[in-house]
């Protein structure tokens, strides 16, 4: 993963830094789905083609309530579905992940905790596989900040030895291109490598079950683990489930603390400092302003 996209990528994922209790200070709508959104564990060793053509270990499916999708792989990693819940069912019960060039996951039948899911492969009906999930706990499950969050605007400082003196005010940049912050950082003297112009961020979920993922225009989502505590603390480590994410980048490490606030106005406010270190080896502060709203 290149500098400047980590820079982004991790600044964008600690949107959470708040207690349950300001949930309530937003003013922020339902989420379509969130009397059905929930996560199932895949029991033993189970096989499917992931989107890469090559055959995998499914390991867990879940939807958030902003009905965001997915199929987790070993190796491959989350797989964004289409998803479809049977009208009438219960929670869960009659679900359909549909994973573009794969097949369909079906969530069969639900006794207790215990999943019947059926695969059926695309192409090749007959080749259906059935097997068994434990739905998951979800901690998060009354927090109305588990939801799918899109940016509308990103702020931008940057401060250091050396630097055009325009970095230093703020610059305001609509949604969250990080090709384009890229280029305005290089254009401004700061040497960072270029960005391609799918890096431009989509939607941010915060899903019940604890985990977090930021999805871009044409890359693969980036995911982690999240966890806030009683007084607001928020932390979370990108890289635990995310083999993707350079740990190594001499930037930030996946892991972090974060704050997130809401003015009342149905947005969300996040504010982080971070430090971004250049190719040749200057070092920069950087302080990112994220306005976030309800996707």
């Amino acid at each position: 993963m290149k500098k400047i996209f980590a820079l982004f990528a991790v600044a964008a994922l600690v949107l959470v830094g708040c207690n349950k209790n300001d949930d309530k200070k937003g003013e922020l709508p339902t989420p379509p789905n969130k009397e059905n959104h929930f996560s199932v564990t895949v029991d033993g060793n189970v096989t499917a083609p992931n989107p890469d053509g090559q055959t995998d270990q499914v390991t867990e499916l879940g939807v958030s309530s902003g009905k965001t999708a997915y199929v987790n792989y070993l190796g491959y990693g989350k797989a964004l579905a289409d998803y479809e819940m049977a009208p009438g069912s219960k929670v869960a019960e009659g679900s359909r992940f549909v994973v573009a060039g794969v097949g369909t996951f079906v969530i069969v039948q639900i006794v207790d905790n215990s999943a019947t899911i059926k695969f059926i492969p695309e192409g090749n009906p007959s080749d259906e596989i059935t097997f068994i999930g434990t739905l998951e706990d979800e901690p998060y499950a009354d927090s109305d900040l588990c939801r799918d969050w899109k940016i509308d605007e990103t702020i931008l400082k940057v401060t250091g030895d050396d630097i055009d003196s325009d970095l230093a005010y703020a610059k305001t940049f609509q949604g969250c291109s990080i090709h384009e912050i890229s280029m305005y950082l290089r254009e401004k003297k700061v040497n960072v490598d270029p960005q391609p112009e799918s890096y431009t961020v989509t939607r941010i979920v915060l899903f019940e079950n604890g985990e977090i993922a930021i999805l871009f225009q044409g890359e693969k989502p980036y995911y982690g683990p999240f966890s806030i505590g009683k007084s607001g603390e928020f932390s979370y480590d990108f890289t635990a489930a995310d083999a993707s994410f350079d740990e190594d980048n001499p930037i930030l490490s996946g892991r972090g603390t974060g704050s997130f606030t809401l003015p009342g106005n149905g947005k969300g406010r996040l504010e982080l400092n971070c430090s971004l270190k250049s190719k040749d080896d200057k070092a920069y502060e950087v302080n990112v302003i994220f306005f976030l709203l309800p996707a």
